[in-house]
């Protein structure tokens, strides 16, 4: 049984519920958290989805915004969006981030701490690197969905309730600039920016240095690879988040 939209004993839920802040034993400014994710896991069996009427996509669509929101079950087969089409079931970790250096989080912003990303490689096996800005890390992380494409272009993706199944662990032999994702195939940088164009450009900026820290290729030379075979995943656009990725063959 598929059921869409809401009603009064099944109302729409606050946006992107988090878990934290967690105290990480020992982690202090300058060191990196790891998480490895080992599984996400939905709980209620359903995911929903809506589409804001404020969406910088909507002006391209036309007058008369037609709101939509939709609740999917979710079982063995994927994400039932109507009786003819299902969806692949692709869960991901929307938001993830440590306190900032000076003020509090917000789900609404991003910054080198990170935030709202919405970049789907923060999967299952995926390893995900933090800088460490205060003392115990103040660890957070939630807004899981179900599934997402790049960008979040309508501003919701596929979302759920979820179990996290993951180990946390402090690295203290490097500082980096901001976040990054390894997965078994491919390695991301993140960046961020007050335009897509800044995101792309320090996201890649930050993959150079990285290929060069840790894999002697000079970032010149880096530099020029990179706009060969360099990978690019967005995600909230309104944030201006970018991951530049590169398939570990080429390393």
């Amino acid at each position: 049984m598929r059921e869409f939209g809401f009603d009064a004993d099944d109302r729409e839920p606050y946006g992107n519920p988090l878990t934290g802040p967690i105290t990480v034993e020992g982690a202090a400014p300058g060191d990196v958290v790891v998480i490895t994710i080992h599984d996400i896991a939905v709980l209620g069996g359903a995911a929903s989805t809506y589409a804001y009427p404020t969406s910088s996509a909507v002006e391209y669509l036309g007058s008369g915004v037609v709101l939509q929101d939709r609740r999917c079950q979710i079982d063995d087969e994927g994400i039932h969006w109507d009786d003819e089409l299902t969806l692949p079931y692709e869960p991901m970790i929307g938001t993830a981030g440590v306190l900032p250096p000076i003020g509090q989080p917000s789900t609404a912003e991003c910054g080198d701490w990170r935030g709202n990303m919405d970049l789907v490689e923060i999967g299952f096996g995926a390893t995900l690197e933090l800088p460490v800005f205060v003392s115990g890390a103040g660890l957070y992380f939630g807004d899981c969905h179900a599934l997402q494409g790049a960008a979040g272009w309508s501003g919701a993706a596929m979302e759920m309730r979820a179990a996290i199944d993951c180990t946390i662990a402090v690295r203290r032999t490097e500082v980096i600039p901001g976040p990054r994702i390894l997965r078994d195939d491919s390695m991301f940088a993140a960046g961020v920016g007050r335009t897509i164009e800044a995101g792309i450009a320090q996201a890649y900026g930050r993959l150079a240095l990285w290929l060069e820290a840790e894999f002697g290729r000079n970032r010149w030379d880096g530099y020029c690879l990179l706009t060969q075979v360099g990978r690019l995943s967005l995600g909230f656009h309104q944030l201006g988040v970018v991951a530049a990725g590169i398939e570990r063959r080429y390393l």
